[in-house]
Order: structure tokens, then C-alpha cells, then sequence
């Protein structure tokens, strides 16, 4: 969601999460309580057109923009602080992969799509495209369902081995192949 948001919006997503926390904990009820997930992105989105923005937006409750409104117009307008910027900042470093790292890995999610092609089974039963965007993102998060049954028989242990430490490939082509290795000789 960061992405597409500009420095404001994502300087007010910070404070907003902020509020909500800090909210939760002096009324001792879960984050969910104070402000559902699901209406974060629509408050973010519509608190730039001020009040009316707010109540306008059928997904935020007339209760909430009565109750909070003023306050989340007033976090909105309130001039970035530096931290918040070093924040942001941070945040794109960690979102953020290299491009040739993301580019190896979406080849390797290509041959996944490939054998699964293969073995005629939808690759979003196998590894969904949410599953592989949290393995690209934790670089020691693997799915427990790959490991085993069905899904780990279909992909191989050479691709479990890819998918175990593709933190390691780079990409090998000649003229007459591209191939996707792992540092430890393995390839596809």
C-alpha cells in the first residue's frame, strides 16, 4: 500500500497506525477494536479531501468521522518531523529488492508456473502468488505446505532446493541456453 501513496499519505499511514496502537492500549482493547484494518486504506485515501472526503467515503463510519474526524484531519495536516522522514525512508529500503534479486526470483516463480503447467495443476493451488510475495519479502520464510504432500511431490526436492535457498541463484545464459542455478551447482 506504501507504494502508492505519496509522502503525506504514507507519513499519515505511520501516525494513524501510531494512534491506533497507543489507542488500543490506554483503553486495554485490541488494535481491531479502536479501527479495523479494512478501513485504514479508505481513511488514508479520502483524509487528503479533508472532513467531507471522510464522510463522504461510504466505508467509514458516520460514527467514526463524528467522533475522530477533526483529529485525523489534524494528524493528516500536521508537518512531517524528520524521524517520520528517516522512517519512510527505511521502510523503502526494506520494501524494496534489488532488481536483478527480484528478477531472479521471478524467474524461479516462472518455473514453478512451468511444472506446475506440467503436472496440470493451477500454480495458485500450489504456491499462491500472496505465499511467494511473503517469501520474497522474508528471505527465511518458506511455506510449511511446500514442504511436504502433494505440493512438495509435484515441485521436487530440486525445486524445494531452489525455493530453500534462492536467496543464492543467479542466472546463467549462453547462446544456446539460460539456465537458474543455485551457488551450490544445482540447476534448472
Amino acid at each position: 500500500m506504501m507504494a502508492s501513496l505519496n509522502k503525506r499519505e504514507q507519513v499519515f499511514l505511520i501516525r494513524l497506525y501510531e494512534w491506533r496502537r497507543n489507542l488500543a492500549e490506554e483503553r486495554n482493547h485490541s488494535k481491531e477494536m479502536v479501527l479495523a484494518g479494512k478501513n485504514i486504506a479508505p481513511i488514508v485515501k479520502s483524509v487528503g479531501a479533508g472532513l467531507d472526503g471522510l464522510k463522504h467515503n461510504r466505508r467509514i463510519s458516520e460514527r467514526f468521522v463524528e467522533r475522530y474526524g477533526e483529529e485525523m484531519i489534524k494528524m493528516y495536516q500536521q508537518s512531517i518531523t524528520s524521524p517520520e522522514l528517516s522512517l519512510l525512508e527505511e521502510i523503502r529500503e526494506l520494501e524494496e529488492l534489488p532488481p536483478k534479486e527480484d528478477l531472479r526470483l521471478e524467474l524461479l516463480y516462472s518455473f514453478i508456473v512451468y511444472k506446475c503447467l506440467e503436472a496440470e495443476v493451477a500454480v495458485d493451488l500450489v504456491l499462491p502468488r500472496a505465499e511467494f510475495k511473503k517469501m520474497k519479502a522474508d528471505a527465511s520464510y518458506v511455506p510449511s505446505s511446500l514442504l511436504a504432500g502433494w505440493r512438495a511431490r509435484i515441485l521436487g526436492k530440486e525445486f524445494l532446493h531452489f525455493i530453500k535457498h534462492r536467496t543464492q541463484l543467479f542466472v546463467e545464459a549462453t547462446a544456446s541456453y539460460l539456465s537458474l542455478k543455485v551457488s551450490d551447482g544445482i540447476e534448472i
